[in-house]
C-alpha cells in the first residue's frame, strides 16, 4: 500500500448491513520477514463505498501499520 511500508490489504465482497447499507469489508496483514510461514493480521475492518471510503480505508491501513510498528515490523 502506498501510504504504509508492511501493510498488505485483503478486500472481500460487499456486505449488506440490516439497514440496507453497504460496506466493504478490509482484512489488513503482514507477512513478517523473520516468520516466513507468518500472516500477523493488524486490523480487520469495513469502509463505506464510494469517495468517503478511500479517507477511510487510509485511515486504517495508518492504524495497521501502527500495530505493525508496536510490534517491531
Amino acid at each position: 500500500m502506498s501510504c504504509t511500508s508492511v501493510v498488505l490489504e485483503l478486500r472481500l465482497e460487499q456486505y449488506l448491513g440490516e439497514d440496507g447499507s453497504s460496506r466493504i469489508v478490509r482484512i489488513y496483514f503482514t507477512e513478517p520477514e523473520h516468520e516466513s510461514d507468518m500472516l500477523l493480521l493488524l486490523y480487520l475492518v469495513w469502509k463505506s463505498p464510494g469517495p468517503i471510503g478511500l479517507d477511510e480505508q487510509t485511515q486504517h491501513a495508518r492504524t495497521a501499520q501502527f500495530r505493525a510498528d508496536q510490534h517491531g515490523f
